[in-house]
């Protein structure tokens, strides 16, 4: 090694792998630039804390609570009353579908019980959509048995007929609507209205067409006539229609409609069905003749007092035969003019149909002859119902238009 440089020893050094000289900082800055990149000091690190905040969301539904059933006097009615807490705001308490007003959550309302055991059922829901459903019962045994026999239907007391008359019947009953507020208890009018559709007016099971709730959409309805009801109607059938449900006039009080399941008060004459199509749709299969009975009224007011539409305001109209239905038809119907055509809690019934079904049982024999006809029914219905009317403060008159004809 005698001879060599100090540079040339230098870099066989480093050749080696001697990085202690690299390291200790003696090299000089043109040989120093290959010690390795540096972006900063060796030991900087980047610390990221994460914080996470837990979050609790109460979903609890509200709670009805300190519900109480108390008779007056021993009943028929009593007084309900009860509680609601919700974590968020109360959105709409409910008894049996009607809303019951309330004070921050507490509330208090009088019912008519019916013999033997009366079930309700309560529905709160909050602002959230979050709903609690309670059902609770009350039995009553009223120490009077006669007046209690003449708030009860007994479709019982009427046998099967030995004959059939040549007959049909379309029973249609709406409480339950896709875009309306309920008809109470008008699904019940018609399921009992089936059965004295079979005794009292003697129409063959198999010719009895029913329609409940969401089965009674238009095109149900229209098709139960247009296809159905022509299959069964010669030219001496009589046609039985009963309809139970919302009703509603045009703002002139020209034309009146059946509302249907799917009916939009809104769109009145493009949804629901009108009382003079309807008419016109049976009589143009030739029947002998057509009895409607019609419990609806068509004021924009339901059963217990509400509204159809928002801003309704009562529609003076005359539902008479010779302005919906031609010379065959003979048409009972619940209320006249803008009146309402109410139900009744105690009877769980229309008063219309419970007083048609009452007369049907045999209430409506005034002379005692064995025999119903057309002028006898109408006038124990306007009589029963006017006086069950009358205590509620909204009067409601019933009518018939048509031809003298025999009922049973």
């Amino acid at each position: 090694m005698v001879g060599w440089t100090k540079p040339f020893l230098l870099a066989v050094l480093l050749g080696c792998g001697n990085l202690a000289i690299a390291d200790s900082g003696i090299l000089p800055s043109w040989m120093r630039r290959f010690s390795g990149p540096s972006d900063g000091p060796a030991n900087e690190k980047i610390i990221i804390k994460e914080v996470v905040k837990e979050v609790v969301i109460n979903q609890l539904p509200p709670e009805i609570s300190n519900l109480k059933i108390e008779l007056k006097n021993g009943g028929p009615e009593a007084v309900i009353s009860g509680e609601v807490k919700a974590n968020s705001a109360i959105h709409v308490i409910t008894i049996d579908g009607q809303e019951i007003p309330h004070k921050a959550g507490v509330f208090k309302l009088n019912k008519q019980l019916m013999p033997g055991a009366n079930e309700f059922t309560f529905v709160a829901v909050d602002s959230r959509g979050l709903e609690t459903k309670l059902k609770v019962s009350q039995q009553f045994s009223p120490a009077d048995r006669a007046i209690n026999a003449s708030m009860t239907l007994n479709p019982q007391k009427l046998p099967r007929p030995v004959e059939y008359e040549d007959a049909v019947a379309l029973i249609i009953g709406i409480s339950k609507y896709q875009e309306n507020s309920p008809s109470k208890f008008s699904d019940r009018d018609a399921e009992l209205f089936k059965v004295y559709a079979g005794t009292a007016l003697r129409v063959p099971e198999r010719r009895i067409k029913t329609l409940y709730n969401e089965d009674a959409t238009r095109i149900n309805i229209l098709k139960s006539i247009d296809l159905w009801l022509k299959s069964e109607v010669s030219a001496n059938t009589r046609v039985y229609l009963f309809y139970s449900g919302h009703g509603l006039a045009t703002p002139d009080g020209e034309a009146a409609y059946l509302i249907p399941y799917d009916g939009d008060a809104t769109y009145l004459s493009d949804t629901s069905i009108s009382l003079k199509l309807l008419f016109q749709r049976i009589e143009a299969l030739k029947p002998r003749e057509v009895v409607a009975f019609i419990d609806s009224c068509y004021s924009g007011q339901t059963r217990v007092g509400g509204t159809l539409l928002a801003d309704a305001r009562p529609i003076a109209i005359q539902v008479t035969g010779n302005k919906f239905g031609g010379e065959k038809s003979n048409i009972f119907t619940a209320a006249s003019g803008i009146e309402l055509a109410g139900s009744d809690e105690r009877l769980r019934h229309g008063l219309f149909s419970f007083h048609l079904m009452k007369g049907l049982e045999g209430g409506a024999d005034l002379n005692g002859d064995g025999a119903i006809d057309s002028s006898e029914l109408n006038e124990y219905i306007r009589r029963a119902v006017l006086k069950d009317s009358a205590l509620s403060g909204r009067p409601q008159s019933p009518e018939y238009k048509g031809k003298p004809i025999r009922i049973r």
